[in-house]
């Protein structure tokens, strides 16, 4: 933890900035730190308050690292680019890499094993920068597109990966293949072979839109409790079943029959433990206590910046980083 001295109406200028381009305090500081790490004094604009992590400010790739530190107040959603941590770490890999390939998404994506493996060592100084600022987004990949479906406990495989058979790992691994290859054509909207920052952006954004507004059931422009009381998540289910087929392709299935025969043994010492119950999910904390974190009221409050008792947009793109 650092401790830094600043003026009040410097410390109120900032926040004001971060709350504007909805990202939070934190984040920008980091970003700043390993800005002036990686570029020394050139990294501060003379007259500013904010590190950049831009040594070349008038050079393209120095433009794409202005945006990622400093987000105008008055940009509007198609000026911003979401997800750029994310997309620098996936890939740069020269100073003028302005562009991800396949391979590159490939490569820093890793198999399923290299993200367990990731998991074990991600607060050591041994875990590449590139490799922390995704590990997160690929683990939350793995356990929503594999391990939950699977019926595998993600923890319990980590904890002793050599346990895991070869032909467990296959079917796991293939899976991942083709998951990350519908991924990456997603983001790829020209079917150049190469996403840019931009494409990147633009699906990141989609996606944060509809992960909200899958949580705003009663679609008022908030998440509250309200979106889940019984009554609304039966709207919310009728809206869902009437709903016309989406366009986009959907990613690919798990085979579970294939992962059934080669991960047999496997279901057996590392069973998906089950999952909160409805009525666990939807209890109220005890009177001056904060609320579970895996309870709605808890999923709420970790995001509610302001602490009016609901989420807007802008404070959810904050919670997740953006």
């Amino acid at each position: 933890m650092l401790e830094v001295r600043v003026s009040p109406e410097e410390k109120a200028a900032f926040l004001n900035a971060c709350r504007a381009a909805g990202r939070s305090a934190s984040a920008v500081i980091r970003d700043a730190t390993r800005a002036y790490a990686n570029f020394g004094p050139m990294a501060r604009v003379q007259g500013s308050s904010i590190m950049i992590a831009s040594a070349f400010a008038g050079a393209t790739a120095g433009a794409f690292l202005l945006v990622q530190f400093i987000q105008s107040a008055e940009a509007g959603e198609t000026e911003r680019l979401y997800g750029f941590d994310t997309f620098q770490a996936y890939a740069v890999s020269t100073l003028y890499d302005l562009e991800m390939s396949w391979d590159e998404f490939r490569m820093r994506a890793g198999s399923v094993r290299d993200v367990l493996e990731q998991l074990e060592t991600r607060e050591t100084e041994s875990l590449p920068h590139h490799l922390r600022q995704t590990l997160a987004f690929r683990s939350g990949e793995i356990f929503g597109s594999i391990f939950s479906p699977a019926q595998l406990d993600l923890f319990a495989i980590g904890d002793d990966l050599d346990r895991v058979s070869a032909d467990c790992w296959a079917v796991l691994e293939a899976y991942r293949l083709d998951y990350l290859r519908h991924q990456f054509e997603g983001w790829d909207a020209d079917n150049s072979g190469e996403v840019t920052a931009r494409e990147f952006s633009d699906v990141t954004f989609r996606r944060h839109s509809r992960s909200f507004a899958f949580q705003d059931k009663d679609a008022d422009g908030f998440i509250t409790m309200t979106d889940f009381s019984p009554e609304i998540l039966q709207a919310w289910s009728e809206v869902l079943e009437a709903a016309p087929e989406r366009s986009v392709a959907p990613p690919p299935r798990l085979d579970s029959d294939a992962v059934g025969l080669a991960c047999a043994t496997e279901r057996e010492w590392a069973a998906r433990q089950p999952s909160v119950s409805r009525e666990e999910f939807l209890r109220a904390p005890a009177d001056g206590t904060p609320p579970p974190a895996d309870s709605a009221a808890g999923l709420i409050a970790a995001r509610d910046i302001d602490g009016d008792g609901r989420v807007s947009f802008p404070e959810y793109l904050a919670a997740i980083g953006e």
